[in-house]
């Protein structure tokens, strides 16, 4: 059976295939396993062996998750080790498709009858479940507690319950249902109330602003509006959580050297972010232009509405106060002038020559000038259909007024909810501060008088002593051990890594941690200074190259600097938390992840770590100390 699929009891005999990309040797069906049991496999064909098979009695396999697993020990026919263990589920259920749950439709979130016995339970159908919790709409969640097909359960009339399963390492498994008090269905959604704001409703300074549940987990409003306006969703009567837009940016370094578009580094960027993954889901047939996705990230921008009711942002990002700025030298060749002369706009950038008026004044001195184009964002008043999907967080934006209508009358804490429209407009949305937290540290020696000074060096000496203290017990807390450290080292052979130049790993992070004048000329789309630059290599990158150091005989793996560097600087060399890997270049458990697997292939990881300078406010040696 195909990963993750689900096999009818009633269809007989189940044959198991596995099936490999190489001959492998005859050993290999001593080591498959089902369920944890070894043995029942033989190579279908002797000689090659590339394709092992089960055939399992009908009614062998019991309701639930099974699980196929090959150790990491198997050999191919030429001797090679497989540098990974094999592991596959299927689901066994005798109930019809629509009756199978939660695990086995893990794309439906909806299961009536999730309310039972009147209201006073929870029934639940989730072949395969280990464990669940529960969470009234607005409310926690319960502890997480075994899977059993009954829960008792307070239900709160049209208010919606969630419950999350947990099934073999996965609990992306999550369905809801909704009564009201009259016993009919309503419908169930991640929040408990909804808001739409933007510049027509003040931002939601007054009601017209809420939303009303039209559908399973997706809330609606009808919107009526000029041109293009700046919107967010928000569950909660303040600022405290929204849902606006991931912004967009540059993918660094995009092409693979065997692109030949890398030589010139001049291709078109990737990009990444909300309008960047429509455009691309559009592009293809997969989206209309009526459907985006929001973001929950707390750096989310707001996100447009338009009165032409699509979800399409401005052509260009608004530029209001955009001024002339230098592009090229007053001594640029006669070709380079006219083109300046004639190119006129490209993209979202006006560029002309420096004709020496006021407005040019920013321009200065140089022969070529250009700025940012300003876009109209004027329009038509026209009235929208505005729905949200709370779960999945994709949001349309229709003409079709019905579809906010809703096919049942929402009601949250027993009042009906309705929608209203405005086109009263405003200029700026209310921002948030991200919450913070501090941990109390010695006072700064530098700050006091000698004596005060010797005794926070003691405190400071001491605090790093415990620190040492707790790490080590919190090490001996994981299960992990050491590998020894080799008597002499000059039989080993290693491999130096220069972190942020040897290998992209994850594009996610490259935006992370980088110093101030990167982003300024990331900004500007110019590619000065490029060899100062953090250029995007990762512990993700080193981790995804292990296989193939190992191969060409590496035994150490010496890392440049990767601790947080608070000038985010890509070198890493002048560390300001040692504490902490830096954000850039990933997480102190993916360093604990990259060390593990280079251990099992008998690789040791030496990090460079200096001492002799750290970089921070207020961090400094003391002479004599």
């Amino acid at each position: 059976p195909a990963h993750g699929s689900v096999v009818e009891p009633s269809q007989g005999a189940v044959e198991i295939r596995l099936r490999f990309d190489r001959a492998m040797n005859a050993s290999i069906a001593a080591l498959a396993s089902l369920d944890g049991t070894l043995g029942g496999f033989a190579c279908a064909v002797a000689v090659s062996c590339d394709e092992l098979v089960r055939t399992v009695a009908p009614g062998a396999l019991t309701e639930g998750v099974h699980v196929v697993e090959i150790g990491p020990s198997a050999l191919s026919a030429d001797g090679v080790q497989v540098f990974s263990s094999f592991r596959s589920t299927f689901l066994v259920s005798g109930a019809p498709p629509l009756e199978r749950g939660a695990v086995a439709s893990p794309g439906s979130h909806y299961q009536a009858g999730l309310i039972c016995n009147n209201g006073t339970a929870l029934c639940h159908i989730a072949t395969g479940a280990d464990a669940l919790r529960i969470q009234n709409v607005g409310e926690n969640w319960s502890e997480w507690r075994s899977f059993e097909d009954e829960s008792e359960w307070d239900i709160i009339p049209a208010r919606g319950v969630l419950v999350q399963y947990h099934a073999e390492g996965s609990s992306s498994y999550i369905v809801g249902d909704c009564i009201d008090a009259a016993g009919e269905s309503c419908h169930p959604s991640w929040h408990e109330s909804m808001f739409i704001r933007g510049d027509w409703n003040s931002w939601g300074a007054w009601e017209g602003s809420r939303m009303r549940l039209v559908g399973q987990y997706t809330w609606g409003a009808n919107i009526t509006i000029s041109g293009f306006q700046r919107a967010k969703f928000a569950p909660f009567v303040d600022w405290s959580k929204s849902y606006g837009m991931h912004p967009d940016r540059e993918l660094l370094y995009n092409l693979p050297d065997y692109d030949p578009r890398h030589v010139r580094f001049a291709p078109e960027p990737y990009m990444s972010g909300s309008e960047a993954s429509r455009r691309w889901m559009v592009a293809r047939g997969l989206w209309s232009a009526h459907e985006s996705i929001a973001s929950g990230a707390e750096f989310a921008s707001h996100l447009w509405v338009n009165s032409g009711c699509t979800a399409e942002s401005p052509t260009c990002p608004p530029a209001p106060d955009s001024k002339w700025e230098c592009y090229g030298s007053a001594n640029w060749t006669t070709d380079d002038q006219a083109w300046c002369r004639s190119v006129g706009s490209v993209g979202c950038t006006e560029y002309a020559q420096n004709d020496g008026s006021p407005d040019m004044e920013s321009c200065k001195q140089c022969g070529c000038c250009r700025r940012a184009i300003d876009p109209d964002l004027s329009g038509p008043t026209a009235t929208c259909c505005v729905t949200f999907n709370d779960l999945y967080l994709n949001f349309t934006i229709t003409s079709d007024l019905q579809q906010c209508a809703g096919a049942l009358a929402s009601q949250m804490n027993g009042e009906t909810i309705t929608s209203t429209t405005s086109t009263e407009t405003t200029t700026e949305a209310p921002t948030t501060t991200p919450r913070s937290t501090t941990t109390p540290l010695p006072p700064c020696p530098e700050t006091l008088p000698r004596q005060e000074k010797t005794e926070a060096i003691e405190a400071s000496v001491a605090r790093a002593r415990q620190r040492l203290e707790d790490a080590e017990a919190d090490f001996q807390t994981t299960g992990y051990s050491r590998m020894v450290s080799p008597k002499d080292w000059h039989g080993e052979v290693a491999y130096s890594i220069f972190v942020d130049r040897f290998a992209n790993g994850d594009i996610t992070n490259d935006g992370l941690n980088l110093q101030d004048f990167q982003r300024d000329i990331l900004e500007k789309g110019e590619a000065w200074n490029i060899d100062s630059w953090r250029h995007g290599g990762d512990l993700q990158g080193v981790r995804g190259r292990l296989r193939y150091l190992h191969r060409i005989g590496i035994t150490v793996v010496s890392l440049s600097p990767i601790f947080h560097n608070g000038r985010g600087e890509y070198h890493g060399s002048c560390t300001s938390d040692p504490t902490s890997v830096d954000s850039g270049f990933g997480t102190n458990e993916l360093l604990r992840d990259l060390t593990r697997e280079a251990h099992a292939l008998g690789m040791r990881v030496v990090l460079d770590i200096q001492v002799n300078q750290a970089c921070g406010r207020r961090l400094e040696y003391e002479a004599g100390l």
